[in-house]
C-alpha cells in the first residue's frame, strides 16, 4: 500500500514539475492521496532549489489551514515564510507577489482564485470534491491544465481501493435464551431442508423453476419420484405414508416456502439483534471526539439504533434512510413550523424520511451531530467526513464494496477505522471468515474471555 501511494505522489509531482508542465497544473486528490502530503513535498523541493522561495496557500475553508500548517510542521517545515489564507481573505485589487501559488479546496474558478495565480510562477490547484460540474471544471482546465484525469466513479473507486483499513471485529453473544433456541430451531429447519434436497441450488429451482425451462412443481415433482413417490403409492403401506409425508410435491412446495422464510427470520435474528446496542453506544462513548457513521442492514434497526444511543448519550445521532418515522418539522428554537396556507393552514408541518435524512446529514456536517445512523443501501449520494465506521453485521455488504458505494463520504484519518459487529457461533461470524480481504484491510480481533461459551452451527444460506 505505502509504495503505491508514494508511486502516485511522485508521479503527480514530476509531471507537474516536468518540462509539459512546468510547474502549472491542477491535480484531483482523492483519499487516500492526502493533499497535505503533497504539499509538503512539493514545498521541500521547490525549497531544496532556492531556500527563499515564496510561497502562497489559498485553502476553501479555515480547517484545511489548520491540517496544512500541522502537516508542514510534523515534517518540519518552517512556516514562517509561507502565507496561508483561507479564499475569502483574498483582496483583488492587490498584487500577490509570490513564487508559488497553491490553491487547495475551493474546487472553482473565481475572482479570489484568478487573483491568487495572478503573478506566480508556479501554479498549483488541487480540487478535493469527487464530483464538479463540468462547467466549472472546463473553466479551471482553461486556466491551469490538468495534471491528472478529471474524476469519475471508476478512478474514484480505483484511488479509494488504495484506502488503508484497520478492522476491529467485536463478538457479541445473544442475551436471551429464546433468542438462542430460535437460532437453533431455524438452523436444524434449514440443515433439513437442504438435507432433503440435495443442495441449495436445487432448493432454489424448487422455488423459481430451472434455468433449462422446467417450471418449479416440475422440478419438485422430479425430486418427489426421484425419492419414491407416485400418485397411486399405496397408503396402507408405513413406508409409501413415510415417503408421502416427506416429498409429496404439496409438502415439498411448502417447505421450500418455509425455508426461504426462516432463512429470513434467521438473518434478522442475528443482524438486528439488541444484544449489539449496548456495544455500539460504548464505542460512541469511549471515543467522545470521533464522528461515526452507523451502517445496519436494515432501516428499521438503523432507526432503533439511532432512538438507543440518543436516549443512552443524549441527542447525538441522526437517522438517514427510508425507514424514518413521520415527525414535525421544528424551527431552531424547538417550536413546530405550521402551515401558512392550504388545506392543512395553521397545522403542524409534517415531514417524511427524505427531508429528514437531508436535515440529519446537513446537521452531521455542521457537527451538530457526530453519529449518522444509515443503512446498507442508503442514498448513496451523501457526502461527509467520518473519522470511524461501526458497521452493525457482516450480512452487510463488505467494507470494500461500502467504500465503493459510499464514494462520498471521506475519511479524516490516514487510514479508515471500522468497529464489525458480529454474534458469535452463528451464520455473522461464518461471514466474516468468507471475506476476502484486499492486502491494504487489517484484522484486530477483539476477544472476549466469555465468548467461547457460546457455539452455534454456522451453516450460511
Amino acid at each position: 500500500m505505502k509504495n503505491v501511494l508514494e508511486e502516485s505522489y511522485n508521479k503527480l509531482i514530476n509531471k507537474w514539475g516536468s518540462k509539459q508542465y512546468k510547474g502549472v497544473g491542477t491535480i484531483h486528490c482523492v483519499q487516500p492521496l492526502q493533499y497535505t502530503e503533497i504539499i509538503s513535498r512539493i514545498i521541500v523541493l521547490m525549497r531544496n532549489k532556492n531556500p527563499n522561495i515564496k510561497i502562497l496557500i489559498v485553502v476553501g475553508v479555515w480547517k484545511e489551514r489548520t491540517e496544512i500548517v500541522d502537516a508542514l510542521k510534523n515534517n518540519n517545515i518552517n512556516i514562517d515564510t509561507i502565507n496561508i489564507l483561507t479564499y475569502t481573505y483574498i483582496n483583488s485589487k492587490y498584487n500577490y507577489n509570490y513564487d508559488v501559488s497553491i490553491v487547495v479546496g475551493v474546487n472553482e474558478w473565481n475572482l479570489y482564485v484568478n487573483t491568487a495565480f495572478n503573478h506566480a510562477r508556479f501554479k498549483l490547484m488541487i480540487i478535493t470534491k469527487d464530483t464538479i460540474d463540468s462547467a466549472k471544471l472546463s473553466t479551471i482546465y482553461l486556466n491551469i491544465p490538468p495534471i491528472n484525469d478529471s474524476i469519475n466513479s471508476s478512478n474514484i473507486n480505483g484511488v479509494r481501493a488504495l484506502l488503508p483499513v484497520e478492522e476491529h471485529r467485536e463478538p457479541i453473544l445473544f442475551i436471551n435464551q429464546e433468542d438462542i433456541n430460535n437460532y437453533d430451531k431455524y438452523t436444524e429447519y434449514i440443515t433439513q431442508t437442504i438435507q432433503v434436497f440435495g443442495n441449495l441450488d436445487n432448493i432454489k429451482y424448487a422455488r423459481s423453476g430451472t434455468p433449462d425451462g422446467r417450471s418449479a412443481m416440475q422440478y419438485i415433482t422430479e425430486i418427489a419420484e426421484y425419492n419414491g413417490w407416485s400418485n397411486n403409492m399405496d397408503m396402507t403401506n408405513p413406508f409409501s405414508e413415510q415417503i408421502d409425508k416427506c416429498y409429496n410435491p404439496i409438502v415439498l412446495t411448502e417447505r421450500v416456502k418455509t425455508f426461504y422464510n426462516i432463512v429470513r427470520e434467521r438473518t434478522l435474528l442475528c443482524s438486528d439483534n439488541v444484544c449489539k446496542l449496548d456495544r455500539i453506544v460504548e464505542i460512541v462513548k469511549d471515543n467522545p471526539d470521533k464522528k461515526f457513521i452507523i451502517i445496519s442492514k436494515r432501516g428499521e434497526y438503523a432507526a432503533t439504533i439511532t432512538k438507543y444511543i440518543n436516549d443512552k448519550l443524549g441527542e447525538i445521532c441522526g437517522d438517514y434512510h427510508d425507514k424514518i418515522d413521520d415527525k414535525v418539522l421544528v424551527d431552531s428554537n424547538g417550536i413546530p413550523v405550521l402551515y401558512k396556507t392550504g388545506s392543512q393552514k395553521g397545522k403542524p408541518r409534517i415531514i417524511k424520511s427524505k427531508a429528514i435524512s437531508t436535515l440529519n446529514l446537513k446537521a452531521f456536517n455542521d457537527d451538530l451531530l457526530r453519529v449518522l445512523s444509515i443503512k446498507n443501501s442508503s442514498n448513496t449520494e451523501l457526502e461527509t467526513s467520518v473519522d470511524e465506521w461501526i458497521i452493525t453485521s457482516p450480512l452487510c455488504d463488505t467494507i470494500d464494496e461500502l467504500i465503493y458505494r459510499y464514494n462520498g463520504i471521506n475519511c479524516n484519518q490516514s487510514k479508515l477505522k471500522v468497529h464489525k459487529l458480529y454474534i458469535s457461533g452463528t451464520i455473522e461470524e461464518a461471514a466474516l471468515k468468507k471475506e476476502k480481504l484486499s492486502p491494504n484491510h487489517q484484522i484486530v480481533e477483539n476477544v472476549n474471555s466469555n465468548i467461547c461459551a457460546q457455539n452455534f452451527d454456522d451453516i450460511i444460506c
